[in-house]
């Protein structure tokens, strides 16, 4: 993919893990938003739908697939997320 190029859509046979993944990510998003709980939380519904891939293709795959809802379903994906910042520079 090249700077600036919309993220590719999800392969047919992926479809339903993209979709339980980014469902999840956004639900936690939109409860705590808190990314890296999101993140697990996709993976875990990602492998729910395609228990036969391994943990690390299910995170580059929920990866792509976060890329891809955020940058062509972007009103969607966003309304009600909250962003809580986490680390030493937190609030």
């Amino acid at each position: 993919m090249t700077a600036g190029a919309l993220p590719p859509s999800p392969p047919a046979e992926r479809l339903a893990a993209w979709r339980a993944a980014v469902i999840a990510y956004r639900r936690v998003m939109r409860r705590e938003g808190d990314d890296w709980r999101g993140r697990l939380e996709a993976i875990d519904a990602y492998l729910a739908v395609r228990p036969g891939d391994s943990p690390d293709e299910a995170e580059r795959q929920v990866t792509r697939a976060i890329c891809y809802a955020a940058a062509h379903h972007a009103e969607w994906f966003w309304r009600g997320v909250r962003y809580r910042p986490r680390g030493p520079h937190a609030p």
